[in-house]
């Protein structure tokens, strides 16, 4: 090859570039991020709503009692926890003032524990209902189905004077106690409700 066909040939490379070359930078690969979201992942459940509890004293129409004792008390537990329910009342007040009060359904130290039915459907929320009806003996309490003895006329006293119990009746127990002094149900360890928890005067 003379100079001149050199020269020609290497002006040509600069001008053009060799065969197959790549003149380009590499792109740099974008790191991927393996924790990112993938699109289909399932939301947390909702929270499991506490339970409310509502007791309810009704003077119903049985004979004249001077509106001071219930015939009928309707418990309500909305949103109750998973297991068997129990409910139980006590004479607190009436306790304290005379010493005659009744605890033989108070869940503590008397024979008789109320179980809570099993809750249902109630407007989209699992409701349970438990309603005691008034009878006049002990016997009929200790040997029936929901039945209460609630004798607050003699001695003389108000319903609301009670004390109410709702637990698993386990051991360690897992209970609720609200109403004139959950001070009597203290060695179980119950919780207290707060405003979850509702009783009338009547």
């Amino acid at each position: 090859m003379n100079f001149k066909t050199a020269a020609l040939v290497g002006l040509t490379l600069s001008l053009f570039g060799c065969p197959g070359g790549d003149t380009e930078e590499p792109t740099a690969t974008e790191p991927t991020d393996d924790t990112a979201p993938t699109g289909d992942t399932e939301p947390p459940p909702p929270p499991t709503p506490d339970p409310t509890f509502d007791v309810n004293l009704v003077d119903g129409p049985g004979p004249d009692d001077g509106s001071l004792e219930a015939d009928q008390m309707i418990v309500t537990v909305t949103n109750p926890p998973a297991g068997t329910w129990y409910f139980g009342y006590g004479q607190t007040a009436t306790e304290a003032a005379n010493g005659q009060g009744w605890f033989g359904e108070d869940c503590l130290t008397g024979d008789t524990c109320h179980e809570i039915p099993a809750a249902t459907d109630v407007g989209g929320t699992p409701t349970s209902t438990l309603t005691l009806d008034r009878v006049a003996t002990i016997p009929e309490v200790t040997g029936g189905v929901n039945k209460m003895l609630l004798q607050v006329d003699n001695p003389p006293s108000a319903t609301p004077d009670l004390t109410f119990y709702i637990g698993a009746q386990t051991d360690p127990d897992t209970c609720y106690v609200f109403g004139h002094d959950p001070s009597y149900y203290a060695t179980l360890g119950c919780m207290d409700p707060g405003t979850a928890a509702t009783h009338n005067d009547i």
